[in-house]
């Protein structure tokens, strides 16, 4: 379950508080935990989408100053050698290098678009 699929970040400087049962902070937690979010960005999202549908207009923002060009913009990870072992392998059945594969796949996971390789967190539904 998405909820939210163009979520930007605005600046958060105030707070909303309310009180639940432990019930219901069990399930939101658990919740949270399944959409990898932490309690707080689950409950942001849960309020844009409230807003959303009583018909209020999102908040845009702009993105970020500064922002290196696309092209030059390079990042460097370390894998464990079984997922090393992993990712090449998955990365040849599809017939591709395994940096494309990671950006195939790290792209379809930040653009919330289900992934053609199931591979566990990163088959966004």
């Amino acid at each position: 379950m998405l909820l939210l699929n163009n979520w930007t970040h605005v600046k958060a400087d105030q707070f909303i508080v309310g009180r639940v049962s432990s019930e219901t902070k069990a399930r939101l937690r658990a919740l949270a935990e399944k959409e990898l979010l932490s309690e707080s960005a689950l409950l942001r999202r849960l309020v844009e989408l409230v807003l959303l549908k009583a018909g209020l207009s999102p908040i845009l923002t702009e993105s970020p100053t500064g922002t290196r060009s696309v092209r030059g913009a390079r990042l460097m990870i370390r894998l464990r050698p079984d997922d090393q072992i992993l990712l090449r392998e998955r990365a040849a059945a599809r017939g591709m290098p395994p940096a494309t594969y990671v950006s195939v796949l790290t792209r379809s996971h930040l653009t919330l678009r289900q992934c053609s390789a199931s591979v566990g967190r990163f088959a966004i539904v």
